[in-house]
């Protein structure tokens, strides 16, 4: 596997100029099947709530976005992902460190009926006085393709911030209007991952497809340039002030991942994840 912390000067050019870049191979095939037999386990335990209301299905604008946020608490798996080496040196590479986590929270959309979520900016909701210091990391838990609404993002929108209002399907949920002929739509194999700065436009399209597609999505920003968004969630993942998780979780997870990734593993009677939809 490729050491993403050492990124290609083309991926952070395209970063900065563009606010946006993918990362090949973030996560190994074995880390993958533990991530979706995580999910599942979640799934089966009941912590998944749909992000579009009833009232929307009523009108006929329905459709299931399963979202679990804050991620974390539900997971010691998840609560331990950010603190991986892998992880610090690749997101530090694009927007600097140290590092702070400011929110995690996985979606899943169901196949056939899976909706997507709306056009947005993430500084929306995070109020960031400079989108450029922080960015998304969308993980590709199954293979994301144009049938089952993979990202789309339109590059270069970090320079023009939005009016957004609430997308009418949710009470969670907001939306942007956005010229979809700019979109650029990025299909990623399941492992993948997608960094995006809190300005840039993007959402996720319906699930067409004939299996449930899921992403992982973690939010960084530099310790010295914190949104406002939500102080409680914050865990900070290097520099001087970091812990390894003992501060914000009561444990160290700095070298827990590995073992966090066996247990799921050992949980499930799952198959491996090269067989990746």
């Amino acid at each position: 596997m490729p050491d993403p912390g050492a990124l290609a000067d083309a991926r952070l050019r395209q970063f900065r100029d563009h606010g946006w870049t993918t990362l090949p191979r973030m996560f190994t095939a074995r880390e993958i099947a533990a991530m979706r037999a995580e999910i599942d386990r979640l799934h089966a335990a009941g912590r998944f709530r749909n992000l579009i209301d009833a009232e929307a299905a009523d009108r006929g604008e329905g459709g299931v976005n399963l979202q679990i946020c804050p991620l974390a608490p539900h997971s010691r798996l998840f609560r331990a992902l950010p603190f991986q080496r892998r992880v610090i040196a690749a997101v530090g590479a694009l927007i600097g460190e140290p590092l702070v986590c400011i929110l995690d929270q996985v979606f899943v959309k169901p196949p056939g009926d899976g909706a997507g979520t709306d056009w947005h900016q993430d500084n929306a909701y995070f109020g960031d006085s400079d989108p450029t210091r922080g960015t998304g990391l969308w993980i590709a838990i199954h293979d994301a393709t144009l049938e089952n609404g993979t990202m789309h993002v339109v590059s270069g929108s970090h320079r023009e911030p939005q009016r957004h209002r609430r997308d009418e399907r949710s009470t969670m949920l907001i939306h942007a209007e956005v010229d979809e002929a700019r979109a650029v739509p990025v299909e990623l194999q399941a492992g993948d991952a997608l960094c995006f700065n809190f300005g840039v436009l993007h959402c996720t399209k319906r699930n067409r497809s004939r299996y449930a597609r899921a992403g992982l999505a973690l939010h960084f920003a530099q310790e010295a340039h914190l949104p406002p968004f939500d102080p409680a969630q914050r865990v900070v993942l290097s520099g001087t002030r970091a812990s390894g998780g003992k501060l914000e979780h009561g444990e160290d997870l700095s070298g827990a991942w590995a073992q966090e990734v066996e247990r799921a593993l050992a949980s499930t009677a799952s198959p491996p994840a090269g067989a990746a939809r």
